[in-house]
């Protein structure tokens, strides 16, 4: 059982928020022909109190005067390990809130759709105990630390990372008895364009060096090993996976989860 110092208000309102935007996800996904390996709506129960009112088939309700809950279905089950990098590298920008904000999200929809799902190195089994740890990040792992991680027979992997490190750190987890793994990209604006003009000073986030250059004669360098890394990685990956690359944007996430479970 999860035990942390989290604000009940900022708690509170990170759940609404999360909520929505799953539901959201949910919705699209019934009305997609790829959803997920075929999601659709299983059945109506009675609605109890306390459950989540944006899942109540309001069509229903105005026809009978009572309230309705839709029970979301999908024809294959899914047992997720999600594993996240914790290097300091994902401290950057927009990507520590938008890795909360798209896990709770995507461990919400696994949940209303039945998958299950731990997220590795944290002990918590339900939205409601992950969602302090997000919050908190306390959560996510060293690369360096990835060969450690071992993955259940009937588990399908997800990492999320910027991938700003050498596959080979992971590739232990991929000889794990031929898992999938499906590996999401996470990039800043900035680390995906290297849209920087002039002279510039770049610090690295994981030791105290740091460069004083310009940035257009860079940006080639940068924008050319960006794609030689990704490269090495989709080898890596090659028929046991995809990778997705999601800019770290709080307005994309509804769209990139829809994404990421219509390509399932």
């Amino acid at each position: 059982m999860t035990n942390l110092r989290v604000d009940e208000a900022r708690l509170l309102e990170f759940a609404k928020s999360i909520e929505l935007k799953a539901t959201r996800v949910l919705e699209g996904l019934h009305k997609s022909k790829r959803a997920g390996g075929g999601i659709e709506f299983q059945d109506l129960r009675p609605y109890s109190d306390g459950e989540d009112s944006r899942f109540i088939d309001w069509k229903r309700w105005g026809a009978t005067d009572r309230f309705f809950v839709k029970n979301f279905e999908k024809s294959e089950r899914t047992a997720w390990l999600i594993i996240t990098d914790a290097s300091e590298s994902m401290q950057y920008k927009q990507k520590p809130e938008w890795l909360r904000s798209f896990l709770a999200s995507f461990i919400y929809i696994c949940q209303a759709l039945g998958d299950r799902w731990r997220l590795a190195n944290a002990d918590c089994n339900s939205f409601e105990e992950a969602l302090p740890l997000l919050l908190n990040q306390e959560f996510g792992i060293k690369p360096e630390d990835l060969s450690k991680v071992e993955a259940r027979a009937d588990e399908r992997v997800l990492l999320l990372s910027d991938l700003m490190f050498e596959p080979t750190l992971c590739s232990e987890l991929w000889e794990q008895d031929q898992h999938s793994i499906e590996v999401i990209q996470v990039l800043s604006q900035e680390e995906a364009q290297f849209a920087f003009n002039d002279v510039i000073e770049f610090r690295d986030l994981e030791s105290p060096h740091k460069l004083v250059l310009d940035a257009g004669m860079t940006r080639k360098l940068y924008l050319k090993t960006l794609s030689e890394l990704q490269t090495d990685w989709d080898q890596m990956i090659r028929t046991q996976g995809h990778r997705f690359q999601f800019l770290a944007d709080l307005g994309l996430i509804e769209r990139q989860l829809t994404e990421f479970f219509q390509d399932l």
